[in-house]
């Protein structure tokens, strides 16, 4: 079930790089971040709220809210306009693949700071995505 979480929102984001590529021809990208955020608080509450797992707040240590916060500000409010700018300048084509460098980013961090371990098939597949960035952003005559 959780590949196809994973494939489900891998598919909703690239409909939010058409979407956000047709929203910035007349919109900035700041402006373009607030709008696609604004909502999310509200709906997170209430699903928050039916899902019974409010008091699951109240267990965390303060430590781990600032972790959070800073996770949710450097990839909602910092990624998402960087990636939106990203759109209005070069194209969602170019744009969505190379915000996908989050692969190769994700695990070089895991093992420099939480120093995790990493098999062949995921060096394998981070090398790949190196490849692909290199291609994507190489000369274009």
């Amino acid at each position: 079930m959780g590949i196809a979480f994973a494939l489900a929102a891998s598919f909703l984001w690239a409909v939010s790089s058409i979407l956000v590529s047709k929203a910035t021809e007349r919109a900035s990208p700041i402006m373009a971040s607030f709008l696609s955020l604004a909502p999310g608080p509200i709906i997170l509450l209430v699903a928050t709220l039916v899902s019974g797992q409010t008091s699951l707040l109240l267990t965390l240590q303060p430590v781990h809210w600032l972790y959070f916060s800073l996770a949710g500000f450097f990839n909602f409010v910092l990624g998402r306009t960087l990636s939106f700018l990203a759109i209005q300048l070069i194209g969602a084509s170019r744009a969505s693949p190379l915000a996908g460098a989050s692969i190769l980013f994700g695990p070089l961090s895991a093992i420099v700071i939480l120093r995790e371990v990493v098999d062949l098939r995921t060096a394998a597949g981070i090398l790949a995505v190196f490849i692909g960035i290199m291609l994507i952003t190489g000369d274009r005559e």
